[in-house]
């Protein structure tokens, strides 16, 4: 045999030792680590937990993966060490695996288990921004979608408008503004407030009516409107700005005066409404109301025994609004024309959906054509707003959604509108608190 035949027997038997060596080496690798696993498993189950991370690190180290550092973390769980497995969900899982779904999906279980709700949407929103949200991901945190939290106790409130302020009567008798967490929001306290609207509120501060700013300055007192308008003697109240139009008390009547040159435009009512959509309610006894265009042209004849209001005092949302006539109460858009009814009560309409009303002794909800939609026995009902409706069951108040299933459960003795930020009031015993959906503030 020459030298020209002994080289490939060499190359081959060269291949086949280095083929059983690496077999060798992997075999080797994978028994180490599987005797590394069995030992952190041991350990954790004896409740060792620093050498069970000794044992799981070493297996880390020879073949990382999204399971075995989810065992870690289920190790310190299953030793009631949450603080331990958060950090190191945190600190490890997600920075080592920031795009994999099971590490949003054990996340978000494990925050849940353990009522963390905050976190658990924050890993929500993670997935989400990372395109890492997986189904089981979603089904968990559709399971907590109305989870929420009481915050405050007030004597009255008024709804939270677009600044996420709202007036609420402390206990010293005196309106405060305050934001989503119940801190104070404005400075100053106040005889009497209206809502906050594109951050200006109406209220009266030591027998004077005026406008404020978020930092609780007057912007707009009552001696711009008397100072444009010599035969006023007193304003005794302002409601919010709407319209471009400032709806104030002068002696015994309401007046609108222009925001922006203070002239006035009409008045002489008994009572008004805010002016939205081109439309106010304006009345000329308790129960004798009229529609009007914002000159204050009659739309209508005065042939109302009262107009409905949202929370806000708004009369007219989706070119519509109710109003009462011979006893019960009808839906009309803005020239007046009957559009459905009747009804033996109505709520305003909160936004673009779905409006309560009672009809034959029953609440039900319709749109802004009429159309009806019947979610429920209910002993009392509020308009929908933002995907909920406070409805009242055995007595007490809850919410439903808008397939009719009941969210949050009836334990209130009121409850008030849910805003676009996920915040309302609600009422335990004699007093208002914020009610906070945690997916909406977190």
């Amino acid at each position: 045999m020459n030298k020209r035949q002994l080289i490939p027997i060499a190359l081959v038997f060269m291949t086949v030792l280095s083929v059983y060596y690496m077999f060798d080496s992997k075999f080797q690798t994978a028994a180490k680590y599987d005797a590394a696993v069995a030992e952190g498993d041991r350990q954790v189950e004896s409740g060792v937990m620093v050498k069970a991370l000794e044992s799981y690190e070493k297996a880390i180290a020879l073949s990382p993966s999204p399971e075995l550092l989810k065992k870690v973390a289920e190790g310190y769980l299953k030793n009631d060490d949450y603080y331990s497995a958060k950090r190191w969900y945190e600190r490890r899982m997600v920075t080592k695996y920031p795009k994999e779904s099971s590490t949003y999906d054990f996340g978000i279980h494990m925050y849940i288990e353990h009522g963390d709700y905050e976190n658990a949407f924050q890993a929500y929103d993670t997935a989400v921004k990372r395109n890492a949200l997986s189904n089981q991901g979603e089904q968990l945190i559709n399971q907590i979608q109305y989870v929420n939290e009481l915050v405050g106790s007030y004597k009255e409130v008024k709804s939270f408008g677009n600044d996420h302020i709202a007036a609420v009567l402390d206990y010293d008798d005196k309106w405060i503004f305050i934001d989503t967490s119940g801190m104070n929001a404005f400075s100053g306290k106040f005889d009497k407030t209206d809502n906050c609207v594109q951050e200006k509120a109406a209220v009266v501060k030591d027998g004077q009516a005026m406008y404020i700013d978020i930092n609780g300055d007057p912007v707009i007192t009552d001696g711009y409107i008397m100072e444009k308008n010599s035969d006023i003697d007193t304003i005794s109240e302002f409601r919010d700005i709407q319209s471009n139009l400032i709806l104030a008390k002068v002696d015994d009547v309401w007046n609108y005066y222009d925001a922006t040159t203070y002239e006035k435009q009409h008045g002489g009512y008994f009572d008004a409404t805010l002016a939205t959509l081109g439309i106010c309610g304006v009345a000329r006894g308790m129960t004798s109301w009229a529609i009007a265009d914002s000159k204050g042209n009659l739309i209508t004849d005065y042939i109302y025994e009262s107009v409905v209001v949202d929370e806000r005092g708004i009369l007219a949302r989706n070119e519509c609004y109710f109003a009462q006539n011979s006893l019960m109460y009808y839906l009309y858009d803005l020239t007046g024309k009957e559009i459905a009814g009747p009804y033996d009560e109505a709520r305003a309409f909160n936004d673009n959906t779905y409006a309560a009303v009672k009809k034959n002794d029953r609440w039900i909800f319709v749109d802004a054509q009429g159309h009806e939609k019947d979610l429920g026995n209910f002993e009392n009902a509020k308009s929908f707003s933002n995907g909920l409706a406070p409805v009242q069951i055995d007595g007490n108040w809850g919410y439903i959604d808008m397939n009719g299933n009941v969210v949050i459960d009836c334990q209130f003795v009121d409850a008030n509108m849910i805003t676009g930020y996920g915040v309302g009031f609600v009422k335990i015993n004699t007093m208002w608190k914020i009610l906070k959906l945690i997916s909406k503030n977190h």
